[in-house]
């Protein structure tokens, strides 16, 4: 007599049915730990490259440029003829 799928695995068409294996091979505590390590990594590592921008440094705010002293143009000599 053949193994049928119980109904709430195709009910809503989930895929495979024998996906649950994967956690033969895989610890699902020390997986969903990795995870979430990885994840506040990545977190960290991007909200610490936002703030080293100028534009998206939501603590300083954005930087003003020093204001840099406008030069005359230099007076040119007359020319004698």
């Amino acid at each position: 007599m053949p193994r049928s799928t119980p109904s709430c695995l195709t009910s809503f068409n989930l895929g495979d049915p024998i996906m649950w294996r994967i956690w033969r091979l895989f610890d699902p505590v020390r997986t969903m730990v990795a995870q979430g390590v990885f994840l506040f990594a990545l977190a960290a590592m991007i909200h610490l490259i936002l703030l080293s921008t100028n534009k998206f440094n939501w603590l300083d705010g954005p930087k003003v440029a020093a204001p840099t002293a406008q030069i005359a143009p230099a007076a040119t000599p007359a020319v004698k003829s």
